[in-house]
């Protein structure tokens, strides 16, 4: 199963790792599908941005990896309510125009 996440990119531990990190803003989330979006954006934005990042960055240590995976995890959930406010004041001004 490792040997198959790897192969469609997947690290098993930052992906946990940035799961981990979306949890910290869960509470705040206003209902269950925003909590899941949450959860979702931290997980993946761990799982695909921090192994960029890693590289970009040229991290070696796997607890470097590991703690900016979570902080990744941690922003991906920030992001989404970013997102979420824009959206939402997008639509509703344009119900607002005839």
């Amino acid at each position: 199963m490792i040997d198959f996440l790897k192969s469609i990119g997947i690290n098993l531990g930052l992906t946990i790792a940035g799961f981990l990190g979306s949890l910290l803003l869960l509470p705040r989330q206003k209902n269950w599908r925003m909590q899941l979006i949450a959860v979702l954006s931290g997980t993946l934005s761990a799982t695909y941005i921090a192994p960029v990042l890693i590289g970009v960055l040229n991290i070696e240590a796997p607890n470097v990896e590991y703690g900016l995976a979570f902080i990744v995890g941690f922003s991906g959930v920030k992001i989404t309510e970013v997102l979420e406010v824009r959206i939402l004041k997008m639509l509703k001004s344009e119900q607002k125009q005839p």
